[in-house]
């Protein structure tokens, strides 16, 4: 009889991809040309056979980021995500070329086709190396290889720029480096981390977010991390004990459109933050501080406020003193137990001296 039983863990979570989000809003954007030319129909059969050359292209353009985005929202690593990149940056070089039958010259050939698909196929080899399934211990620098795309992305861009050729939308050129930034980061880290350890060695807490990750994403987000932030303070600060509940989509749809609003959000936030910390051990209180911070640089007044929320989940502050526990009457109690068991003779001298010794710590 086989008595080997063969285990297998659990494997991690694979983290929610942000990069597909940005890929969705690039497929809705490549959306606009296709309406134009469908809104040019009734122009006349010869302008539409004279735009039938930029279908393909638009359609191409549409359906390639709606494909990515949903290979990266079902969590695919695999081939399939490989291909679709990989055809992808194949015919970013393809449309680029089309534009030297009008153009000529080499800085042209180089910014339209190779510099513009070097940041897609760089992505390319990068979900195809499936760095995500080795231990990032034993990866070394290679782990760095998520920045490469949106390296590139900045590279293209700035070239453009140097040379003289009008840049792509200037929306179009961050939304191509947050989705490849985000992207390549999913690929080399795609599992879930578990919470830090905190002081009493346990995980960090609710509200807790990495701050090298908080600060990217507010400068890098567009105001649309900050948002969010937002609601999910707001959402932290209803543990403070015998406060009022503050619905946290109410107060971001406030921040948002009521103006001067914010200034008001920093500083009832920052009293409700206060609160929450002097519940840890911290008495100091910077709700002052917050909203001049508020008024004048928002953006560090949000890192300080989530790094007071950092170190609460992480019981950087340690837990209150709780009161010594007085024993005297269970040792006593004890020995009166002792006394009867000597009494009955079931226990000698020798044995009732000692226990007593023992009990009175003498």
């Amino acid at each position: 009889m086989n008595d080997n039983i063969t285990v297998t863990a659990n494997p991690m979570p694979v983290k929610f991809p942000v990069a597909a989000v940005f890929f969705f809003i690039t497929a809705a954007l490549n959306l606009v040309p296709i309406i134009e030319y469908h809104g040019s129909v009734y122009g006349g059969y010869l302008e539409i056979f004279s735009r039938l050359q930029y279908i393909p292209r638009n359609f191409t353009a549409l359906l390639l980021p709606l494909t990515v985005g949903v290979l990266l929202l079902m969590k695919r690593r695999d081939k399939l995500l490989v291909i679709a990149l990989a055809v992808w940056s194949c015919l970013i070089f393809y449309n680029g070329s089309g534009a030297l039958h009008h153009y000529y010259g080499i800085m042209l050939v180089l910014h339209v086709t190779v510099f513009s698909m070097l940041p897609f196929a760089a992505l390319t080899i990068l979900a195809a190396l499936n760095l995500g399934d080795k231990d990032e211990g034993q990866l070394g620098s290679i782990k760095y290889l998520w920045l490469v795309p949106g390296v590139l992305v900045i590279l293209n861009f700035v070239l453009k720029i140097t040379w003289g050729i009008p840049p792509e939308d200037f929306i179009s050129a961050p939304l191509s480096l947050l989705a490849l930034f985000f992207a390549g980061h999913w690929l080399v880290f795609p599992y879930a981390k578990a919470n830090p350890i905190g002081r009493d060695g346990t995980e960090a807490g609710e509200g807790y977010i990495d701050m090298a990750k908080h600060v990217i994403l507010l400068f890098l987000t567009c105001g649309i991390w900050m948002l969010i932030w937002v609601h999910r303070t707001t959402r932290y600060c209803n543990h403070v004990k015998n406060g009022a509940f503050h619905n946290p989509t109410t107060k971001l749809l406030l921040f948002m459109f009521i103006p001067f609003y914010g200034i008001y959000w920093y500083a009832k936030q920052g009293q409700r933050l206060d609160a929450i910390a002097q519940e840890h051990g911290d008495r100091a209180d910077f709700a002052v501080l917050y909203l001049l911070l508020g008024i004048f640089f928002p953006f560090v007044a949000i890192i300080l406020m989530q790094d007071r929320i950092n170190k609460i989940a992480q019981n950087a502050y340690g837990a209150p003193a709780q009161p010594v526990q007085n024993n005297n009457d269970a040792s006593f109690e004890k020995l009166r137990q002792l006394k009867s068991l000597l009494d009955a003779g079931i226990i000698t001298e020798d044995e009732f001296a000692a226990k007593k010794k023992q009990l009175l710590g003498l």
